[in-house]
């Protein structure tokens, strides 16, 4: 670049050149890749059926499948019954639409690209177990729980040591408690697991990455820029808030300090209840009435939080990860009830009892081909709190201003009965056949006579929760400061054959060095 010396004309005119160079450098720096409002490695569910956008279902983040994605006109939402993309979308593969004429421009409003390349989807949390604090075991153990409270920049918490197997038997009569002056028809015997529960040492969690060689619990309003991840399942067992920011409000652009990721080397599951170790009172963590925040938000859980489930099943689509959630079947079972026995000559007086696990003691458990599990009755512990009376269907909404990122796209609500993959009243719930229909049909049990106890066992909305099924309303935001900034030590996504994803910096004006010609 050429200037000259001088004031206005003078310089005009004036053949006193002076020679100024400068020159521009473009910052490139190394990247994790992107976090996606909506990643899937395979967009089918668990039982390799397809798992459809819908009505309402709007995304305002950016979405990328490595393999086809399935949308239907389907009710509900502002679209004409169309899901609503309103950020770019790739897709290794291709839409598939029912029907199959869509209106593009409508449903895709940020752009679509069929045939994109494949990201490739990690199996571990390499930076994570390289440079995190550990907290609990010091090698992988199955049988661990570390549950985890954060509050702001440190957390507490507690381990729960999941005891050997014991065996325990239950002898069965058909109206146990009541009829039980005969001889039992047959003896069950059964193991059970104990879960025996300690504290766990606090400590700080926040400028780094946290991991647990178990399963974790985790919840609490987060401080500061962590990770927490888990060689196991992640449990999500309450609100991941952040500070600096008050649901159902957006962090972007308002929030600089705090910023959470939460990983799994399995899958990420929203809990349904547990049993408190601190009090051992039963709670249901993750459910609330849909009107609890201006709509779309709504009670149930909020995750203000990337995350990320890495279970690679090696070819068992049922241990791939997945975000989901607990307990998709609900049943009724009966609970332990106290009843004021009579007096039974000569020896027994009578008085309060309490009887417990009293379908163990009137159907046959283990089941078997001669006598299975009764379709219309919850099977033993595949609730959380089994036994439950009166078990919840829809829970509010799943809350989430982050992003998903999943091996396999995981259910977060159910139909009542599965017609895609109907169990045919058989119980396996590994296999996810779960008996009969979970609506709300009402079975009143007769548990006595004389006096006269009796319960009815039906399932059941969260109170000001609405819907035809199980589960959770979505309520899915993109945290637009995850498109630059990241969780400590979040995984690298590249695309396939790529070496390391880079991202474009600024362009930067500097003076020359006396050397450069």
């Amino acid at each position: 670049m050429e200037t000259k010396t001088g004031v206005g004309q003078v310089a005009h005119f004036a053949n006193n050149k002076s020679i100024v160079r400068k020159y521009s450098e473009l910052q490139v720096f190394q990247s994790t890749g992107p976090i996606f409002m909506y990643f899937s490695d395979k967009d089918e569910s668990s039982n390799e059926q397809n798992v459809y956008f819908y009505g309402p279902d709007v995304i305002n983040g950016p979405l990328h499948s490595n393999s086809d994605i399935t949308i239907k006109q389907l009710g509900g939402g502002s679209n004409q019954g169309w899901p609503t993309f309103l950020a770019p979308v790739t897709t290794s593969g291709v839409i598939i639409s029912t029907p199959p004429q869509y209106p593009e421009e409508t449903v895709f409003r940020g752009g679509l690209i069929e045939n994109y390349p494949r990201y490739e989807f990690p199996t571990q949390m390499t930076e994570v177990r390289r440079n995190a604090r550990r907290v609990g075991p010091s090698s992988f153990d199955e049988d661990q729980i570390i549950m985890i409270t954060v509050d702001g920049s440190g957390y507490s918490g507690q381990k729960g040591k999941i005891m050997i197997p014991r065996r325990v038997h239950r002898d069965v009569w058909t109206n146990y408690p009541y009829g039980t002056n005969v001889p039992p028809l047959f003896r069950n015997s059964f193991t059970v697991r104990d879960t025996v529960w300690e504290p766990l040492p606090g400590g700080t969690s926040a400028g780094g990455s946290n991991f647990v060689n178990s399963k974790l619990w985790i919840r609490g309003n987060f401080y500061g820029f962590q990770t927490w991840g888990a060689a196991d399942s992640l449990f999500l067992i309450g609100d991941i808030t952040i500070q600096g920011t008050t649901p159902p409000a957006d962090p972007y652009p308002g929030n600089k300090t705090s910023m959470v990721g939460l990983i799994s080397e399995e899958s990420i599951v929203v809990k349904y209840g547990f049993r408190d170790p601190v009090d051992s009172l039963r709670y249901h963590p993750n459910c609330g009435a849909d009107n609890e925040y201006q709509a779309p938000a709504g009670g149930g859980i909020m995750i203000y939080a990337a995350l990320l489930a890495l279970g690679d099943g090696r070819g068992d689509p049922r241990k791939d990860g997945v975000f989901t959630f607990e307990y998709q079947h609900p049943h009724g079972s009966i609970p332990a009830t106290r009843i004021n026995v009579p007096p039974t000559p000569p020896d027994d007086p009578g008085g309060w009892r309490l009887f417990d696990w009293i379908d163990l003691h009137r159907f046959r458990f283990p089941q078997n081909a001669g006598s299975p599990w009764p379709p219309a009755r919850d099977f033993p512990w595949y609730n959380p709190l089994w036994p439950e009376r009166s078990p919840y269907l829809e829970r509010g909404t799943i809350n989430v201003w982050g992003g998903v990122n999943q091996r396999r796209r995981g259910f977060v609500h159910r139909s009542f009965y599965d017609t895609e993959w109907p169990s045919n009243g058989i119980w396996n719930p590994p296999m996810d056949f779960c008996g009969a229909t979970s609506a709300p049909n009402p079975v009143n049990v007769q548990l006595y006579q004389n006096p006269n106890v009796n319960v009815t066992l039906v399932t059941r909305h969260w109170p000001g929760a609405s819907g035809t099924g199980t589960g959770y309303k979505k309520n899915y935001n993109y945290d637009r400061r995850m498109y630059k900034h990241k969780p400590p030590d979040w995984p690298v996504f590249k695309k396939q054959g790529e070496k390391m994803p880079m991202e474009q910096g600024n362009w930067l004006l500097k003076r020359p060095p006396r050397s450069l010609v």
